[in-house]
């Protein structure tokens, strides 16, 4: 879990908004610096069950351009990106 206003820099204007859209407290599973591998093993060890089995669950996405950041080509890097995606639609009830 965690303060979506601590964890991430660059997105508090946005994360308010749309958790007001949504009816919703936005978990904030990324930390900056994070690269689509991160969040991967981050999504795999520390998404609570309740959020998987919640067909009501919104998952709002922004990965990868700390990868390219860091010199990774973007081959490799769309590739993670869609890791990230087919993980969330596997392994969750919610929408992507």
């Amino acid at each position: 879990g965690g303060n979506a206003g601590s964890r991430l820099v660059g997105v508090k204007e946005v994360l308010p908004r749309l958790a007001a859209e949504l009816g919703a407290e936005p978990l904030v599973l990324g930390i900056s610096g994070d690269q689509t591998q991160h969040l991967l093993w981050r999504m795999e060890t520390e998404l609570p069950s309740r959020l998987r089995d919640d067909s009501r669950a919104r998952f709002v996405v922004m990965i990868g351009t700390n990868n390219l950041g860091s010199g990774h080509l973007p081959e490799p890097t769309s590739r993670g990106v869609v890791a990230v995606a087919r993980w969330l639609l596997e392994n969750t009830r919610g929408k992507l």
